[in-house]
């Protein structure tokens, strides 16, 4: 199933993070959908959820890792803008697309995602 990375959301997005980052999650039970959403877990065994879209603890190292920037919409407060920066020759950077969503999380996620994967991504 074809998605657009700009409308992911909830567990489909964090899944999408996971796979652009190469992290295997594994459910914590029958209860979903997807065999890789939501947990992860520590060397002594014992899972915790895992939710870079809601939990600054996951998403915050991969906004700083990855230079990705985050604003307030002007226009309306209760929109979000990000982008990833790409590393140009020379010494600056630049902003990749710019991506939208309801939280600075959220809006994060999707630009890491569209840098690393598209537009579109492809979740079997």
């Amino acid at each position: 199933m074809k998605l657009k990375t700009a409308e992911l959301d909830g567990l489909l997005l964090d899944a999408t993070v996971a796979l652009a980052i190469g992290i295997k999650l594994l459910a914590a039970g029958s209860c979903y959908q997807h065999p890789a959403v939501g947990w992860r877990y520590k060397p002594n065994g014992q899972p915790y959820p895992w939710s870079p879209s809601m939990l600054w603890v996951d998403g915050g190292p991969i906004i700083e890792r990855e230079r990705i920037s985050i604003r307030a919409s002007s226009r309306s407060p209760c929109v979000w803008h990000a982008c990833a920066s790409a590393i140009m020759e020379g010494e600056g950077r630049s902003c990749g697309p710019l991506v939208r969503g309801p939280t600075p999380l959220i809006a994060a996620m999707r630009a890491y995602i569209t840098s690393k994967l598209g537009d579109e991504v492809e979740i079997s």
